[in-house]
């Protein structure tokens, strides 16, 4: 991962506790272009780590 920025956060008062923060993640291979498989393997990793640390999780479509 080259970056990572966090550009919002919204509270939703009728869910204390809860955050919704969304992140720009700029993945980038020093020798390749990465393929959207790789990239998406690379997401679900950061994802999978943050959730193990703060319960966090992709919000649903």
């Amino acid at each position: 991962m080259k970056a990572c920025r966090l550009f919002d956060v919204y509270e939703d008062a009728s869910k204390p506790g809860h955050k919704s923060l969304s992140f720009t993640l700029t993945f980038q291979h020093p020798e390749k272009t990465l393929s959207d498989d790789e990239a998406n393997a690379l997401r679900d990793k950061a994802v999978a780590a943050l959730s193990k640390k703060f319960g966090a999780e992709l919000r649903k479509k």
